[in-house]
């Protein structure tokens, strides 16, 4: 809408996007490309995800469609459920959200009380890019 090609000049904690105009309509999610850069991390090294767990198919579901897209990205599941998942962490329903970010060992956090699915639609490098190179202190969604 009125962007022109280009990219950011701000270095962040990913590489910049740019724009490729809107070639691939009707499917605009390819209108961005990420560049190369020497200086990117990865997403798995920048992102821990925080969720309630309600029932152990949903805890599964949303695992397994994050690590589909963004494999070894952290994971900490706010459940009552006894999880026993590899590189998962479990803490019980109701601790507070400092008890919850003692256990967060990355720079940035989604908090998602009610998660169902991840796909690369999520685009949490993306998210990573707005908070580091814009200078933001939170970026939410609804």
């Amino acid at each position: 809408l009125g962007a022109k090609p280009g990219s950011s000049t701000q270095q962040g904690d990913v590489c910049p996007e740019v724009y490729l105009g809107n070639q691939f309509w009707p499917y605009q999610y390819s209108n961005w490309g990420e560049e190369e850069c020497d200086y990117g991390k990865s997403v798995d090294k920048l992102v821990t995800v925080v969720f309630r767990g309600e029932s152990r198919e949903q805890v599964e579901r949303v695992i397994h469609s994050l690590w589909e897209d963004y494999p070894g990205v952290r994971v900490i599941v706010e459940s009552d459920l006894d999880i026993d998942m590899k590189s998962v962490q479990s803490v019980r329903k109701g601790r507070t959200m400092a008890s919850i970010a003692n256990k967060v060992d990355t720079k940035y956090v989604l908090v998602g009380a009610d998660i169902d699915y991840v796909s690369n639609w999520t685009n949490l490098a993306r998210g990573v890019r707005l908070l580091s190179e814009g200078g933001l202190a939170v970026v939410a969604v609804g």
